[in-house]
């Protein structure tokens, strides 16, 4: 019986290790400065479309990122998001785990884009920014944004 037991024990934990390993996140190098760069910071102004803003801050594991500093609608569907440094951190930890995670991860394509374009806009910011800078802005443009194809004919 106690054979039994020890391989129960040791095949329940090569399932556990498995499920762990699904779920990991194959995080880009530099993210750990991006989000020192994002808590840096005391307000970050984002210019996306509406849509895009709604499918991307939500995901698997991850709670929303709820009442942003603003969020403004703009004509043809875009969006001014206004996220403090703390908000950004959360956002970019959701779109790296949905860009590049596990088996939960959600609208790989979608959070690859504005990850990416966060991430090079991070990179080539000061942080913290210089007394009296302006409020740094990025614009995610829709047409970067992967479409749905078009349905058959």
């Amino acid at each position: 019986m106690s054979i039994l037991r020890s391989f129960a024990t040791v095949v329940s934990a090569i399932v556990l290790i498995v499920i762990l390993a699904a779920c990991a996140t194959d995080s880009p190098s530099g993210q750990a400065d991006r989000q020192d760069k994002a808590a840096a910071l005391s307000v970050i102004t984002l210019h996306m479309p509406r849509d895009l803003w709604e499918q991307t801050s939500t995901g698997a594991g991850h709670k929303p990122i709820e009442n942003p500093q603003r969020l403004t609608d703009e004509p043809n569907g875009m969006a001014t998001v206004e996220l403090t440094g703390a908000q950004l951190v959360e956002y970019l930890q959701m779109l790296d785990f949905n860009a590049h995670g596990g088996f939960m991860a959600q609208d790989k394509e979608l959070a690859a884009t504005v990850y990416d374009t966060l991430a090079s806009a991070l990179d080539g910011m000061q942080a913290p920014p210089a007394p009296g800078a302006p409020t740094p802005q990025v614009t995610i443009d829709a047409a970067a944004v992967p479409q749905d194809p078009a349905p058959p004919k």
